[in-house]
């Protein structure tokens, strides 16, 4: 016996598409992967920040005369593994600090880029600036001035990374973390 197939018309062969003609425009991709809502997103963690900088400006008041040199003027500072950057803009009442996305663009006077490691055992003064950078594992452009005033009063107030922190840490998280470092 033969058998003879025919075969059905074009229109029901074509997989059935959803929204093939839209009535309205469709984004080309969802809100949340926006640059603004990414933008947005960080407001919160610069807020948080930028309290803590002003504490720690508040409890080492000769910190604003160690300053000078990076007085208006704003230093971004980002992490090379993770999208986001931190500008640092410090003035004659305080300072502030701005989360940002690293693709962002804006002035700033120095940018710095290295590892986080990197830049949390030099802000500890665990490890060599200079040999990060001879190194090329940190990145600097612009001007050295600001920078090299924000580090050296780092180091002569003794502070460090648990310092600026926006909330304080648990008593027990904070005695693990000291012996551990």
């Amino acid at each position: 016996m033969h058998s003879t197939t025919t075969s059905a018309p074009a229109s029901w062969r074509r997989p059935a598409r959803l929204f093939e003609r839209a009535p309205f425009p469709l984004p080309a991709a969802p809100p949340w992967q926006s640059p603004q809502f990414a933008r947005l997103a960080l407001v919160p963690l610069g807020a948080a920040l930028t309290l803590s900088l002003r504490r720690v400006l508040r409890r080492h008041p000769d910190l604003h005369d160690r300053l000078d040199a990076a007085r208006n003027t704003v230093i971004r500072i980002a992490p090379a593994e993770y999208p986001v950057a931190f500008e640092i803009a410090l003035s004659d009442t305080g300072g502030t600090v701005t989360a940002l996305p690293k693709s962002a663009s804006g002035p700033a006077n120095v940018r710095v880029e290295a590892p986080l490691d990197c830049l949390l055992t030099i802000f500890q003064g665990e490890d060599d600036g200079d040999a990060a950078f001879f190194s090329s594992e940190l990145a600097i452009e612009g001007e050295m001035a600001p920078l090299v005033a924000l580090r050296n009063a780092i180091e002569a107030a003794g502070l460090d990374w648990r310092d600026l922190l926006p909330l304080p840490l648990p008593p027990g998280l904070d005695a693990l973390i000291r012996r551990l470092a």
